[in-house]
């Protein structure tokens, strides 16, 4: 998750892959490499949705962090993310750091193991003060 490249659709292709399109999502793309003044970009031709969910590593699944500002959790911010969590249940551990100025609290919420989907970290970006880590 630290490099990325551009990818153009052309109109047509555009209208074939267009569900695919999703923010968050991972795709294998097939296409054109195009190198110009340094910069590389991709002619798409195909895309297909790669499911990278199930990534583990040697030690296990890698847990995901979640990072709030302190000022925005209340009792509605909770029940949100509680409920948002219930939604997309699974197997990988959450961690959450809650960030007030320059302190952090790190959290381990063991009791809500998640299924780390494009819908979960979706609905995550939507809650106030939240960013997802890993």
């Amino acid at each position: 998750l630290d490099a990325s490249v551009e990818v153009l659709f052309f109109p047509k292709s555009y209208e074939m892959f267009a569900d695919c399109l999703v923010e968050d999502t991972a795709l294998a793309v097939k296409g054109r490499v195009n190198e110009r003044e340094g910069s590389i970009s991709v002619f798409a031709s195909d895309a297909v949705p790669v499911d990278i969910s199930a990534a583990e590593t040697d030690a296990g699944v890698n847990p995901v962090t979640l990072e709030v500002e302190a000022r925005y959790v209340d009792v509605d911010y909770i029940h949100e993310l509680r409920s948002t969590l219930r939604a997309h249940r699974g197997s990988t551990p959450l961690r959450v750091v809650v960030r007030h100025g320059a302190k952090q609290t790190k959290l381990a919420v063991d009791q809500y193991p998640i299924d780390p989907s494009p819908a979960l970290f979706g609905e995550l970006k939507s809650l106030r003060g939240t960013r997802v880590l890993a």
